[in-house]
């Protein structure tokens, strides 16, 4: 907010006054004419400049010259918290989950399989993937931890395809 903002807000309330009253609030007139050299200033600043002027007026001296304040800035949002380590067998354990959820849920698509794993994605280092599918039973190391993801996400889904085969 500025001191423009506050020149217009008295500015309407002399008209409000002078119009209850026919009689126009020359004062408060007066004041917003006043205020117009500082009109570009901010409130926060106009405000510490009167309390200079009204020590000056009071004391007849000037404060002494010290730090210029800084102008307070708006904080920072605290960044989103990291989440935590995992262990490889956080990941062998959800991927059970999901192959019992896709049993039950035909709904459960591929990509929301595929999001929940990638949850994971950057809480386990590469060696760590490499373990997990070991545990699903994979012997083939993958490449990336990509590869790692997509042969976990496909043996979710393996069991429920495996089921549908047999239904058939």
């Amino acid at each position: 907010m500025t001191v423009a903002d506050l020149q217009k807000y008295i500015r309407g309330l002399a008209d409000a006054i002078g119009a209850a009253t026919k009689n126009p609030a020359k004062e408060l007139l007066d004041v917003a004419e006043r205020l117009a050299p500082f009109a570009q200033h901010e409130f926060t600043a106009f405000a510490e400049f009167l309390k200079l002027a009204e020590e000056y007026r009071s004391t007849g001296k000037l404060p002494e010259p010290g730090k210029k304040p800084t102008k307070q800035r708006a904080a920072k949002a605290p960044a989103a918290p990291k989440p935590p380590k995992a262990v490889p067998a956080d990941v062998v354990a959800l991927v059970a989950a999901l192959q019992t959820r896709t049993l039950t849920d035909p709904a459960l698509t591929r990509e929301a399989v595929e999001a929940e794993v990638k949850g994971y994605e950057k809480r386990l280092s590469g060696a760590q993937w490499h373990e997990v599918t070991k545990a699903l039973g994979y012997t083939q190391k993958p490449k990336n931890i990509s590869e790692a993801i997509k042969t976990a996400v496909g043996h979710v889904f393996a069991r429920r395809a495996g089921l549908e085969r047999s239904d058939a």
